[in-house]
C-alpha cells in the first residue's frame, strides 16, 4: 500500500490529512480546509468517517495518557503478530503528543511486516518519510498514545 501525502499548512486538521493519506480520497482535504465545522473536533471526524462507510478500530492500543506512550516492545509485537497472520503492509493511524506538548497529532503509517520498512505521512512535514525498522523505533511516531486501523465498508456509505 502506498500512502498519499499532503502538507497541511494549517494547524488542527491532522486527522483529515492522515485519513487522506490512507484512503487517497481528496474529499478529506476539503473538510480540513473548507469545513464546515471545526477540523479539530474528533467526534465530527468520526461522524464523517461513518457517513463515508469507514470505521476506525482503536483496538490495537490506547494508552491511558500521553505521558505513557507505547514503546518498541509494542511495535515488535505488532510486526511479528501481523506478519504471522498475513505478511505484507499494514496501514495504521498513529496518534502521539504533538510538538506543542498540549495537543495530539495524528499521522498515517504503513508498516511492511516482511522488510520492516516504514512509511509515514506526517502532514506537518513537506514530504512522505521512509524509515528502516530500527530508525522508525527511534522516532516520535513510535511513541504513540493510540494506534488504530481504518476499515472501509463502501456498501454502507450513505
Amino acid at each position: 500500500m502506498q500512502l498519499t501525502h499532503e502538507p497541511q499548512g494549517e494547524t488542527g486538521a491532522c486527522l483529515y490529512f492522515a485519513t487522506y493519506a490512507l484512503t487517497h480520497d481528496p474529499a478529506w482535504l476539503a473538510y480540513a480546509r473548507d469545513g464546515p465545522g471545526d477540523p479539530t473536533d474528533e467526534l465530527l471526524w468520526l461522524s464523517r468517517l461513518a457517513q463515508a462507510g469507514v470505521a476506525i478500530f482503536h483496538s490495537l492500543v490506547i494508552q491511558r495518557s500521553y505521558a505513557d506512550p507505547v514503546g518498541p516492545a509494542f511495535w515488535e509485537w505488532q510486526r511479528a503478530h501481523t506478519h504471522a497472520i498475513q505478511p505484507g503492509q499494514v496501514p495504521l493511524m498513529v496518534t502521539f503528543l504533538g510538538q506543542s506538548q498540549v495537543l495530539y497529532h495524528a499521522v498515517a503509517v504503513v508498516l511492511d511486516t516482511t522488510t520492516g520498512d516504514v512509511s509515514v505521512s506526517d502532514s506537518c512535514q513537506p514530504a512522505l518519510q521512509h524509515f528502516t525498522w530500527a530508525a522508525f523505533l527511534d522516532t516520535r511516531y513510535a511513541r504513540a498514545y493510540r494506534v488504530s486501523m481504518l476499515a472501509a465498508f463502501p456498501d454502507s456509505a450513505g
